[in-house]
């Protein structure tokens, strides 16, 4: 059609159809099946924590999504502690990438997962629309996160923290992390960060431009900004 994008045209072209997903345990046979008994628990622990970040009707669509099932099948074996901050990791990834909507402005505590900005979305922000304010913001994430897990001063290496709820309530996170893994398990969780952000940059990149990548430099992306390296790195 005349005018219209690469993207666009694909759109159209996939609309209506009907795509099969394998069943994914016969890809992965090894993968554990099983769910972490201390569910409830967390499932109990990650709702309260939600109802006081957000609205009622955004916590709702939050605790839809059931992020203790989640974890618990990632982590079925994890002791308590660690399968709560994993759990909060995961969701603080989760959250930091698609915005956590209809925050109550007035909690400023680091609970873990708080943010009032979409990065890459049209639908929910401006920001998505403006490379240089989104970079500014990556790059004072990874600041305050290398600082959380001991390299450096998360107070004094990031303009404005407290005002960055986002970005400082990772340092929970962070500071049970670096207390209960080694300097090289530490280091490789970094490392993974790092990628992750790095990704995020290259597909707000792609999302602004009218372009299509390849299957390989899709894959190449998404293995970043998906965040499995993220996850496996403190399994």
């Amino acid at each position: 059609m005349a005018g219209s994008t690469v993207r666009e045209d694909l759109i159209r072209d996939l609309r209506g159809r009907t795509i099969h997903v394998p069943d994914l345990h016969d890809v992965m046979p090894d993968w554990p099946h099983a769910i972490n008994p201390q569910i409830e628990s967390l499932r109990r622990d990650v709702e309260a924590r939600l109802d006081s970040l957000f609205s009622a009707e955004r916590s709702a669509k939050l605790k839809a999504a059931d992020p203790a099932y989640f974890a618990s099948a990632w982590w079925p074996y994890a002791s308590y502690e660690r399968l709560q901050v994993a759990t909060y990791l995961a969701l603080w990834l989760f959250l930091w990438d698609d915005g956590g909507l209809s925050l109550k402005p007035s909690i400023r505590q680091c609970l873990l997962f708080t943010t009032r900005t979409e990065t890459d979305s049209t639908e929910f922000s401006s920001m998505s629309q403006d490379f240089d304010s989104t970079q500014a913001f990556r790059d004072r994430t990874l600041i305050f996160v290398r600082a959380s897990l001991g390299y450096g001063d998360p107070t004094a290496d990031v303009p404005d923290v407290e005002n960055d709820t986002v970005i400082t309530c990772f340092y929970v996170v962070g500071k049970a992390i670096r207390n209960a893994y080694s300097p090289t398990q530490t280091g490789r969780l970094l490392a993974q960060i790092e990628r992750f952000l790095n990704m995020q940059a290259l597909e707000h990149r792609v999302s602004l431009s009218d372009k299509l990548p390849t299957v390989e430099q899709y894959q190449h992306r998404r293995m970043g900004t998906s965040a499995v390296g993220v996850c496996l790195a403190i399994s």
